[in-house]
């Protein structure tokens, strides 16, 4: 697989991950609402090192399903915190991007 895509989906992530590390100290939240930005946090952690570690193609399984999770995430902070929206909007496009790069994976090892 073609380290561009890596890269763009790690700067991404990297992104998103910056806005949610921010966004856990906002003292309008509620501990619920923390808690959510928390595992995002921790998540998207995760992914960051698994897309540096060059390990994308042993993981195919666990980054769907990260996406999949980030999906969920986007839609709950949308629901419940309004002023994260803009945080929201970035988690859909890094789990868009994580299919994406998923399909590209999957392809490349049946080669």
């Amino acid at each position: 697989m073609a380290n561009t895509e890596k890269f763009k989906v790690l700067k991404a992530v990297r992104e998103v991950k910056n806005d949610a590390r921010k966004a856990r100290f906002d003292p309008s939240l509620n501990a619920d609402q923390k808690s959510v930005l928390e595992g995002l946090y921790a998540d998207l952690d995760s992914l960051e090192d698994n897309l540096i570690l060059g390990i994308l193609d042993e993981h195919i399984e666990a980054i769907t399903k990260s996406s999949i999770k980030l999906e969920n995430v986007a839609k709950e902070i949308k629901k419940d915190i309004k002023n994260l929206e803009s945080i929201a909007e970035k988690i859909e496009k890094v789990a868009k991007v994580l299919k994406i790069l998923v399909e590209i994976a999957a392809k490349a090892s049946k080669l």
